[in-house]
């Protein structure tokens, strides 16, 4: 490894040692996101960066820097679309030197050209669940040393990614239980049974997002 090498590897492993610190500390998916994004940008100095999630079989820009917001929000790509695409159909890494010579390649900024791109995947126990993206506007801008501190970022961002789902799974059972227990208690407080039943269908509704719940009870054989 030659001297400008070894000085961005340090570099590289300094950033990542601050990633950890910070998102370690954040559990809101969007905060953890941008904060990537702009870490990246800031201090390794990528013209474009992008997290793209997978939503089915698509995949949403949900952070970005280098192009404009209303271009960015429209980033979705099939899988195997493009080369974020390619690397979320295979799972694997993609460096590439000249993206003029590569027909995967997707333009989605008209006012300027990107020709160097690496895109990795992010991983959650194989599942991919989504693709970090950065695009430099010379020719040649990477090598095996971004490839590899891009991988390492990617890994950090699939951990956070992983406790910001917990957590909001976790608040919105707690938020699901309380409502029970609040429920529970107005049952117990009423004797009324069509307003118990309309509460508790009210209830049921607005808990799991359901545009219809019924609620049937058995009378001479029939369900009513």
């Amino acid at each position: 490894m030659n001297i400008s090498n070894s000085v961005l590897h340090e570099r590289n492993l300094t950033i990542l040692i601050e990633i950890a610190r910070v998102i370690n500390t954040k559990y809101d998916l969007d905060s953890i996101l941008k904060y990537l994004v702009n870490i990246l940008i800031q201090e390794s100095g990528y013209d474009v960066c992008s997290i793209l999630l997978r939503e089915g079989d698509i995949l949403v820009n949900k952070a970005g820097y280098g192009i404009s917001q209303e271009e960015l929000k429209k980033i979705r790509l099939k899988t195997g679309e493009g080369i974020v695409g390619h690397v979320a159909a295979t799972g694997d890494s993609i460096l590439i030197k000249d993206t003029s010579k590569d027909p995967r390649y997707v333009h989605f900024c008209h006012d300027a050209k990107y020709l160097s791109e690496v895109a990795v995947p992010i991983m959650i126990e194989k599942e991919l669940i989504g693709v970090l993206n950065v695009e430099n506007k010379k020719a040649n801008s990477f090598n095996e040393e971004d490839l590899f501190f891009l991988k390492g970022v990617a890994d950090q961002a699939a951990a956070a990614i992983n406790n910001a789902k917990i957590t909001e799974s976790l608040d919105q059972f707690n938020k699901r239980l309380l409502k029970l227990y609040e429920t529970s208690k107005e049952i117990n407080a009423s004797l009324d049974v069509d307003s118990i039943l309309k509460k508790i269908v009210s209830d049921v509704a607005e808990s799991l997002k359901c545009e219809m719940v019924s609620f049937l009870y058995l009378k001479k054989g029939y369900l009513v």
